[in-house]
């Protein structure tokens, strides 16, 4: 039955300004109420908060309009939080003298009772818990928001085992002109607060990382670093007393969690975590068998320990950021492989490792998986690194950008009831859908007998489903399904038989295969291209002239490792290098000569129709000499002279532009006699301002070594040229890479 009106609130039937149905009281405090309602418009439960009336009471009619401004203030401190592990807030007001906010109904148990009930955990649910509560503080803080109030009672365990964070009912607003709290209405619970909390100074994120590490004190050892019955007594011991170590009171905690705890409970904040994000490193390294994937499987650790899926499928609960910042195919995909055998490696050599990792050996099975580094992890399958993500988000090349020479890292083998198809279907997943067919409405859109027909045309993708927040994606390999993901909120039965009635929405996405450079450059090193035209235009030497378009190039390639055919399909296909050279030898000329620019970059464009043979991920060797130059693509005439240079890079920074020109210099000036090296190609996704002007600085005829030169410069006129001698230099042209087509950044 609904509860008695106080003060006419709850309102019998929703209002305009109270648009719930409220149906039980559920809990209170010193402070507040709670009721359990629902939103009839929307047809769900929700969470109810309000201020008790006798507290409202005693206040006169100033001191409750501002305790209910700042009850309002407080809603919406905690709706500007954007996390899973974060109670949702719907809305919050005023209704007949009473503030309110509505919430998420949440299904599940306080931490607290989880944890008088069961006592100390184990050190690996620690571990993955304080991570996800790590990643939710750090949402937080940088939303401006302290809770100030951080506890096992605050935290709530849901039914399916994700955590999620309750009550920013006290959180202090950083980034905005806030109430100010009345006095005696809000302190910290004392054997959580932070000293300086308790000390009555000025608190930032890290009290609530304080309160965290007492959390994670009292679910290692049982009980709070600080406890007494006397109040004044636990005041006293926060302030001044040094905490105990945790193995003093449980000697089951590892050393390593020890020391962690003991830096989180430093009475000075400056000697704790500076950040979320930090103490989140520092947790992750208690226990490095645990992490990466401690973090993404976390979703479900209170529920069913450290597996990624539920037992006995593939459904996967709903996974923390901590590890994938890049989005939730990242964090699905870690959760994935969370759940296959691990095995940790001692450190070794990065270039070590993924030479025995992708070896294809004659007699056995090449390793399929994942490597886990401190840094990234790849997807690894046949030989190839399929793709990679890095812990800021980073996709493909800019996650593998930087890796440490030596690693200390973690194997995740694949299932052998699994696919190897397996592999590069996830690292598909990591990127934005190619959607053949969207907006598929389960009811009008039959989904069991589409997946019946891609299946009959063999189908390489995912039919991805969407039930309100929750997805589940049904991967296709040829026509088999070889894979089921599901989020935690969706059903354990078999998708067929409840899709049509949870209106679910479906897309058809297509298989993507995006290597990273590691890949191509392993595989097709050294390959040679032979270039063809059907006609050559007439003239001979670096100074001729085209009479007209040039016909289409033919690359063929030679000398390419043994791989099946459709793997070299795709290889050449998808290839980076091949992809610049087909725009150099096909677009290029077009390209200056319709922006009437081709005599200004003479030795690129002149020398185009020159090339006979090309090179991909080739170490150039210097004459007469042991040195070789490496770079993704090389051209050469038909006497073997170079022509033109190409390098890609993840990142288009000066650091990366300077280290290209000084290797083309290099290489250029090793063929000095020869006139080699026209014209040398850059790429990159894109390129920073620092080094745009980097590159017009360093082509600027002002920028000659002397007058002479300078002079030459401004006679010829050319452009992006890098001058060496009166008649010695190249060209310098930047190319960003947009998704495939690319495009000359001139200077």
């Amino acid at each position: 039955m609904p509860p008695e009106p106080s003060l006419g609130f709850p309102p019998p039937e929703p209002t305009p300004t109270f648009p719930y149905r409220v149906e039980a009281q559920v809990g209170e405090g010193a402070m507040g109420i709670v009721y359990r309602g629902r939103d009839p418009v929307l047809d769900r439960a929700v969470a109810i908060k309000t201020v008790r009336p006798e507290l409202l009471g005693r206040f006169d009619a100033s001191g409750a309009d501002e305790l209910s401004r700042r009850f309002v203030q407080e809603a919406r401190a905690a709706a500007a939080i954007s996390h899973p592990a974060v109670t949702t807030i719907y809305g919050a007001g005023v209704e007949r003298g009473v503030p309110f906010m509505a919430m998420e109904w949440l299904e599940g148990e306080t931490l607290e009772d989880l944890l008088e009930r069961e006592g100390p955990q184990p050190e690996q649910r620690i571990i993955a818990s304080g991570l996800v509560l790590c990643d939710a503080l750090e949402a937080a803080h940088a939303a401006g928001v302290v809770h100030r109030d951080v506890k096992p009672g605050n935290i709530m365990v849901l039914a399916d085992g994700r955590l999620k964070i309750t009550d920013f009912g006290i959180a202090r607003v950083q980034r905005s002109r806030v109430v100010q709290t009345q006095a005696g209405l809000v302190v910290g619970t004392p054997a959580f607060a932070a000293p300086e909390q308790l000390a009555g100074r000025a608190v930032d994120g890290r009290a609530d990382l304080y309160a965290l590490t007492v959390v994670l004190f009292v679910m290692a050892t049982g009980q709070p670093p600080f406890d007494s019955e006397e109040i004044l007594t636990l005041l006293h011991a926060v302030v001044n007393t040094p905490p105990p170590l945790a193995r003093s009171l449980r000697p089951a905690v590892s050393p390593a969690l020890e020391r962690f705890l003991a830096r989180g409970l430093a009475k000075d904040p400056a000697a704790r975590f500076a950040s979320a994000r930090e103490m989140a490193g520092e947790l992750r390294a208690v226990a490095p068998e645990a992490s990466p994937h401690a973090a993404a499987t976390a979703g479900t650790v209170m529920a069913q320990g450290a597996a990624a899926v539920r037992p006995g499928d593939d459904t996967l609960a709903a996974l923390s950021p901590v590890e994938a910042l890049g989005g939730d195919a990242q964090r699905r995909v870690s959760g994935v492989v969370a759940g296959w055998e691990a095995r940790p490696l001692p450190e070794q050599p990065i270039d070590a490792l993924l030479e025995r990792l992708l070896d294809r050996p004659l007699h056995a099975a090449a390793f399929s998986g994942a490597l886990v580094l401190r840094e990234a992890t790849l997807l690894i399958g046949d030989g190839l690194v399929h793709g990679a993500f890095g812990r800021d988000g980073a996709l493909g090349d800019e996650a593998l950008e930087g890796l440490a020479t030596m690693t200390s890292p973690t194997l995740y083998l694949r299932p052998a009831e699994r696919s190897p198809a397996l592999i590069p279907a996830l690292a598909s997943l990591l990127f934005p859908p190619e959607v053949r067919l969207g907006g598929l409405d389960a009811t009008v859109t039959h989904l069991p007998r589409l997946a019946d027909k891609l299946a009959a045309e063999a189908f390489d993708g995912v039919l991805r489903l969407r039930v309100a927040q929750d997805e589940g994606w049904i991967i296709f390999h040829r026509g088999e399904i070889i894979f089921e993901l599901m989020d935690a909120g969706l059903p354990r039965a078999p998708w067929t038989t409840w899709v049509e009635e949870r209106d679910a929405t479906a897309s058809v996405e297509e298989h993507q295969v995006r290597l990273p450079l590691i890949s191509y450059r392993r595989e097709l090193r050294d390959a040679t291209l032979e270039i063809r035209r059907a006609e050559t235009s007439p003239g001979s030497g670096s100074g001729r002239t085209r009479t007209g378009p040039l016909p289409a190039v033919v690359m063929q390639a030679v000398g390419v490792r043994q791989r099946g055919s459709e793997t070299m399909q795709h290889l050449l296909g998808g290839d980076p290098a091949c992809r610049v050279l087909r725009w150099l030898l096909d677009d290029a000329v077009p390209y200056f000569e319709e922006r009437g620019r081709e005599g200004g970059w003479k030795y690129l464009v002149r020398w185009v129709p020159l090339a006979r043979r090309a090179w991909v991920y080739h170490e150039l060797q210097r004459p007469h000499a042991a040195e070789r130059d490496f770079f993704d693509a090389v051209t050469a005439d038909e006497d073997g002279k170079v022509l033109h240079l190409v390098r890609r890079v993840a990142r288009g920074t000066t650091e990366a532009l300077d280290a290209f020109v000084e290797d083309v210099i290099a290489a250029k000036t090793a063929r000095l006699k020869t006139g080699d090296v026209g014209a040398a190609l850059l790429v990159a996704p894109s390129f920073t301002e620092e080094a745009l002007a980097t590159y017009r600085s360093r082509t600027s005829p002002g920028e000659a070594r002397s007058w002479v030169l300078g002079l030459q410069s401004s006679l010829t006129k050319y452009e992006g040229f890098i001058r060496l001698g009166t008649k010695r230099g190249f060209h310098l042209l930047l190319l960003e890479d947009h998704g495939g087509a690319l495009e000359p950044v001139l200077p």
